[in-house]
């Protein structure tokens, strides 16, 4: 560990050391607990906004706000890459939902699809090597390895990029809200849309003004607390279990329950859909171009670059991944062994409901609990809503509508380039205001979370076929290339809609992943065969 990284870590025991003593002080002056908690939540942000906002007015160009001249340490990247994962609240949410309603199945199916998805793009870094070290987003990628010239590489990477865009853009707002639900009872507010906009616009600001930078920097504070958070519930269960009654249910443990779980057909979908998503979305190529573009590795070979990324992606991440996983499961399992609730879509509610009305525990370790999950939130948002951002700059707006921008940043006035920034803070603003909004739109969160994720599963069969050969040696079919992608994108999305929206039906939902990865690949696998 280097002395940087010894002094980042202090920093962040600061924040939250800080934070405490705001709950003690605040508790023996007032006795309030509501505003204690609130002081808990937000403290921490609060002392990293002011200590960080006289660096943001430095960044003025693309590179600085879009991560693209980062200098990102191996340490740095776990926190980063487990916080914008496993760590996304809806994340927390849907684990102890996997928990609580599809049993050993579920918690197993979920752990081996996640590590093996990882696990395979980590195998596949020697292929995209070239890429991560000159470009900025899986679109360009795609663009850049089918289209044959610069109207058919607008094209690819415009269509791609709309359907990234959409899906960040919807989860950015989804994530919120269904925070915000979870939260407001415990925060002591009766309306949620009150929660939804303090939330909002805490992470928004941060991300308006710094851009990545930002949002890697919150990442660290984010992870630290998280892990706070997982340890006080660990620790609140522990308690609990030796003062309440807890009995999981026979059928639990029946053979059929733990071979296949009460609905076969959703796992697979989601087995299906979390081995391949990992060379589908943004946060993992941002990353590891991140990584790759490191000082560290300037004089570093290939092979010794490529080791090094395997590391970070795979083994360095593997711990934080499963603790955090074991943590969220255990929530669904002790709900379902109290009986605090038979609500599925209650879990969270119910299990913060217990720290007031067990009363075992005293308010600070309750602040800590919401504290990591206001962080889950946030590392969500920020990333979401930066990545849409750039996807819509990068790939709609500098690469469509003003017709290859991104390609002459080296040629542009440093004036240019501020405006450019400028724009995409904007662009962050109308995205994330526009996403609450939508967000107000009430649909069952699983089916949300498998539908709308399965519109990216298109880019997997495009992406894939470049590691199948060498670069340069496939064969270029450009338009089987964009029907797939844009058959499989709006399959899925079709599907998606219908089952969360229309009919509230699961099962309807649970066909989107194969839906977006069969009309993708039945027309881009054909087109790359050997003749």
């Amino acid at each position: 560990m280097t002395n940087r990284d010894t002094r980042q870590i202090m920093r962040i025991v600061t924040y939250f050391v800080t934070g405490i003593l705001i709950i003690g002080w605040f508790s023996s002056l007032i006795w309030k607990p509501d505003v204690v908690i609130w002081w808990a939540v937000m403290g921490p942000l609060l002392i990293y906004l002011l200590l960080r906002i006289p660096e943001y007015k430095k960044i003025d160009t693309p590179d600085g706000y879009f991560l693209h001249d980062r200098q990102m340490p191996s340490k740095r990247f776990v926190w980063t890459f487990v916080t914008t994962n496993i760590g996304l609240f809806s994340s927390i949410a849907f684990s102890a939902i996997l928990a609580y309603y599809y049993g050993v199945p579920g918690m197993v199916w979920t752990v081996v699809a996640w590590f093996l998805g990882i696990y395979w793009f980590s195998k596949k870094i020697p292929e995209f090597l070239w890429f991560f070290k000159n470009g900025s987003t899986v679109h360009e990628f795609i663009a850049e390895s089918y289209g044959t010239n610069d109207r058919e590489k607008i094209v690819l990477r415009a269509f791609t990029a709309a359907a990234t865009g959409l899906l960040y853009w919807a989860s950015v707002g989804v994530e919120i809200k269904f925070g915000a639900d979870v939260l407001a009872p415990s925060l002591g507010i009766n309306t949620a849309a009150i929660v939804s906009l303090i939330i909002a616009a805490a992470g928004f600001t941060y991300t308006y003004l710094a851009g990545y930078r930002g949002v890697i920097y919150t990442d660290v504070i984010q992870f630290w607390t998280m892990l706070f958070g997982a340890g006080a519930i660990i620790l609140f269960i522990f308690i609990a279990l030796y003062s309440k009654p807890f009995s999981l249910p026979a059928a639990y443990f029946s053979l059929e329950s733990i071979l296949i779980g009460p609905d076969p057909f959703g796992l697979f979908s989601l087995f299906a859909l979390l081995v391949v998503y990992q060379f589908c979305v943004m946060d993992m190529w941002q990353r590891c171009i991140a990584v790759a573009n490191s000082p560290d590795f300037n004089s570093a070979t290939d092979e010794q670059l490529i080791y090094h990324m395997k590391e970070v992606v795979f083994w360095k991440s593997f711990l934080p991944f499963l603790l955090f996983f074991l943590v969220w499961f255990t929530i669904g399992i002790f709900v379902l062994g109290t009986g605090i609730t038979d609500d599925i879509n209650n879990i969270l509610p119910a299990f913060l409901a217990a720290f007031d009305d067990w009363g075992i525990i005293g308010i600070g370790l309750k602040s800590i609990v919401l504290l990591a999950f206001v962080s889950a939130i946030l590392s969500t948002v920020d990333s979401f809503l930066i990545a849409a951002t750039q996807t819509v700059m990068y790939d709609i707006y500098g690469s469509v509508i003003q017709k290859g921008l991104v390609s002459r940043f080296s040629s542009l006035s440093q004036a240019s380039l501020s405006r450019f920034v400028e724009i995409s803070r904007l662009v962050v603003l109308g995205l994330g205001i526009s996403a609450v909004i939508f967000a107000f739109t009430q649909f069952n969160l699983m089916s949300f979370w498998v539908g709308m994720y399965s519109i990216m599963l298109s880019f997997f069969p495009a992406v894939y076929v470049q590691t199948l050969r060498g670069r340069g040696k496939q064969k270029r079919n450009y338009k089987r290339v964009l029907y797939g992608i844009l058959g499989g994108s709006f399959g899925a999305l079709a599907i998606s809609i219908t089952g969360t929206f229309v009919l509230k039906s699961d099962l309807v939902t649970y066909f989107a992943p194969f839906v977006a990865l069969g009309l993708s690949g039945a027309f881009i696998f054909p087109a790359n065969k050997e003749k």
